[in-house]
Protein backbone atom coordinates (compact mmCIF):
# COMPACT_ATOMS: atom_id res chain seq x y z
CA UNK A 1 0.00 0.00 0.00
CA UNK A 2 1.24 3.32 -1.10
CA UNK A 3 1.63 6.19 1.82
CA UNK A 4 0.48 8.51 0.07
CA UNK A 5 -2.78 6.95 -1.61
CA UNK A 6 -6.22 7.96 -0.06
CA UNK A 7 -5.21 10.72 1.10
CA UNK A 8 -6.99 12.44 -1.52
CA UNK A 9 -10.52 12.83 0.46
CA UNK A 10 -9.42 14.23 3.92
CA UNK A 11 -7.15 17.14 2.11
CA UNK A 12 -10.03 18.11 -0.33
CA UNK A 13 -12.35 18.38 2.67
CA UNK A 14 -9.72 20.00 4.53
CA UNK A 15 -9.91 22.27 1.31
CA UNK A 16 -13.38 22.63 1.15
CA UNK A 17 -13.33 23.49 4.55
CA UNK A 18 -11.23 26.51 4.27
CA UNK A 19 -12.72 27.86 1.00
CA UNK A 20 -16.09 27.58 3.14
CA UNK A 21 -14.69 29.70 6.01
CA UNK A 22 -13.24 31.94 3.67
CA UNK A 23 -16.10 32.91 1.87
CA UNK A 24 -18.02 33.04 4.89
CA UNK A 25 -16.22 35.30 6.68
CA UNK A 26 -15.56 38.12 3.72
CA UNK A 27 -19.64 37.54 3.17
CA UNK A 28 -20.07 38.43 7.10
CA UNK A 29 -17.45 41.10 6.49
CA UNK A 30 -19.06 42.54 3.80
CA UNK A 31 -22.68 42.38 5.76
CA UNK A 32 -20.77 44.02 8.60
CA UNK A 33 -19.39 46.78 6.56
CA UNK A 34 -22.54 47.82 4.84
CA UNK A 35 -24.26 47.44 7.84
CA UNK A 36 -22.38 50.27 9.68
CA UNK A 37 -22.89 52.21 6.51
CA UNK A 38 -26.27 52.09 6.25
CA UNK A 39 -28.32 50.09 8.75
CA UNK A 40 -31.67 51.23 7.80
CA UNK A 41 -31.03 49.48 3.99
CA UNK A 42 -29.94 46.66 5.17
CA UNK A 43 -32.32 45.96 7.49
CA UNK A 44 -35.22 46.87 4.72
CA UNK A 45 -33.19 44.12 2.48
CA UNK A 46 -33.44 41.40 5.01
CA UNK A 47 -37.38 42.55 5.57
CA UNK A 48 -37.92 42.14 1.71
CA UNK A 49 -35.69 38.64 1.94
CA UNK A 50 -37.45 37.19 4.71
CA UNK A 51 -41.28 38.22 3.20
CA UNK A 52 -40.06 36.74 -0.20
CA UNK A 53 -38.38 33.72 1.04
CA UNK A 54 -35.52 34.50 -1.12
CA UNK A 55 -33.06 32.62 0.24
CA UNK A 56 -31.37 34.18 2.99
CA UNK A 57 -30.05 37.33 3.84
CA UNK A 58 -25.60 38.15 3.52
CA UNK A 59 -25.45 37.38 7.28
CA UNK A 60 -27.35 34.17 7.70
CA UNK A 61 -25.88 32.47 5.02
CA UNK A 62 -22.11 33.81 5.96
CA UNK A 63 -23.32 32.10 9.23
CA UNK A 64 -24.10 29.17 7.54
CA UNK A 65 -20.99 28.67 5.80
CA UNK A 66 -18.92 29.37 8.85
CA UNK A 67 -20.63 26.72 10.32
CA UNK A 68 -20.66 24.02 7.41
CA UNK A 69 -16.97 25.45 7.27
CA UNK A 70 -16.06 23.90 10.63
CA UNK A 71 -17.91 20.21 9.69
CA UNK A 72 -15.65 20.22 6.94
CA UNK A 73 -12.71 21.00 8.76
CA UNK A 74 -12.98 18.64 11.85
CA UNK A 75 -14.40 15.76 9.00
CA UNK A 76 -11.13 15.99 7.00
CA UNK A 77 -8.99 16.36 10.44
CA UNK A 78 -10.37 13.04 11.38
CA UNK A 79 -10.36 11.49 7.70
CA UNK A 80 -6.68 12.72 7.78
CA UNK A 81 -5.43 11.55 11.31
CA UNK A 82 -6.71 8.19 11.66
CA UNK A 83 -5.24 6.86 8.46
CA UNK A 84 -2.21 8.32 9.77
CA UNK A 85 -2.54 6.33 12.91
CA UNK A 86 -2.89 3.17 11.72
CA UNK A 87 -0.03 3.82 9.30
CA UNK A 88 2.02 4.77 12.57
CA UNK A 89 0.95 1.82 14.20
CA UNK A 90 2.08 -0.87 11.76
CA UNK A 91 5.16 0.60 10.93
CA UNK A 92 6.25 0.92 14.98
CA UNK A 93 5.20 -2.35 14.79
CA UNK A 94 7.56 -3.35 11.80
CA UNK A 95 10.40 -2.00 13.06
CA UNK A 96 9.96 -3.12 16.47
CA UNK A 97 8.50 -6.86 16.45
CA UNK A 98 9.60 -7.57 19.81
CA UNK A 99 7.18 -4.32 21.78
CA UNK A 100 4.03 -5.62 19.70
CA UNK A 101 1.22 -7.96 22.04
Amino acid sequence: MSVVGGFEIPIGLLLFGALLATVGIMLLGEYRKAFFENPRAVMSFEVFTHITQFGGTPGYLGALLVFFSAFFLFAGAIALVVPLAIYAANLWSTLFPSSAS
